[in-house]
C-alpha cells in the first residue's frame, strides 16, 4: 500500500497489478516495480483527491471534502446528493477501512469486498 500510495500521490503513475511478485525492493532500499502492463497516471485533479483523502484520513474524518473532490473530478454527478449526503455514504464505505490504518490494509481483500 505504502509504495502504490506514494507512487500515486507524489510521483502520479499507479501501477493496477500490485502483489509481492509485481514489486522488488533494489539494493540501495528503494521500491521498483515488475510488470508494467497495467500503469497509468494520476492527473493533477485526482492526486488533489488522493490528496484530500489523506487529509480527511489522517486529521478531520471530513468525508464531504472527499465528496466535493469526487464531483470536482467528475466521477459523481450533482445528481449524486449533496455534499453531505454523498460523504455520509463514502463514510459508510472508507470508514472501517480507515479506522485500521493503511498498513493493515489488505489490497487483496480491498478487491475482493469492492466486487461483491
Amino acid at each position: 500500500m505504502k509504495v502504490w500510495l506514494e507512487a500515486a500521490v507524489l510521483h502520479g503513475c499507479f501501477h493496477g497489478d500490485v502483489h509481492a511478485g509485481n514489486l522488488w525492493v533494489l539494493d540501495d532500499g528503494r521500491a521498483t516495480y515488475l510488470d508494467f502492463g497495467i500503469m497509468g497516471e494520476v492527473t493533477d485533479e485526482w492526486r488533489g483527491l488522493l490528496k484530500d483523502l489523506f487529509y480527511t484520513s489522517m486529521i478531520d474524518g471530513d468525508f464531504t471534502r472527499i465528496a466535493r473532490a469526487f464531483k470536482r473530478v467528475g466521477a459523481f454527478g450533482e445528481d449524486a446528493g449533496t455534499d453531505e449526503e454523498v460523504g455520509a455514504r463514502l463514510a459508510m464505505a472508507f470508514g472501517p477501512m480507515l479506522d485500521v490504518g493503511l498498513a493493515q490494509v489488505s489490497l487483496s481483500e480491498s478487491s475482493r469486498a469492492s466486487s461483491r
